[in-house]
């Protein structure tokens, strides 16, 4: 346990000796002790892993299809639900053409924008 002394960058560390040997009297000692205990049996348990199974990718985007007019946009976006003004826009695997986009009856009112690949207009 560390706890930090009142008002001070000085900490205090209560280590149970029972379950080291020896006389834990500094803090490379202390250092030492955390990293065997804790540390090394981690680093072991990953090394016995896959390295495939160690790195995962994360896809940042969320994705919404939308059917309209055009075809079937594919609409990327950060927000984790839904799409927003400068989301990047797909039509068959490909930067969506601008243009205007109607994804709805009646066409007047349900339309979205595309310039540059980009939602322009929701």
């Amino acid at each position: 346990m560390a706890l930090r002394v009142d008002s001070k960058d000085e900490y205090a560390f209560l280590v149970n000796e029972n379950k080291y040997e020896g006389e834990l009297n500094s803090i490379n000692k202390i250092a030492d002790f955390l990293t065997k205990i804790y540390l090394e049996p981690i680093i072991e348990k990953l090394i016995d892993v896959p390295i495939t199974d160690k790195i995962q990718t994360r896809n940042p985007y969320n994705t919404t299809w939308i059917n309209t007019n055009k075809g079937k946009l594919e609409i990327k976006s950060k927000l984790s639900a839904g799409y927003t003004f400068g989301d990047l826009v797909f039509l068959n695997g490909e930067p969506a053409p601008d243009g205007k986009y109607v994804n709805g009856w009646p066409s007047s009112l349900y339309y979205l924008v595309v310039e540059d690949g980009k939602l322009k207009n929701i």
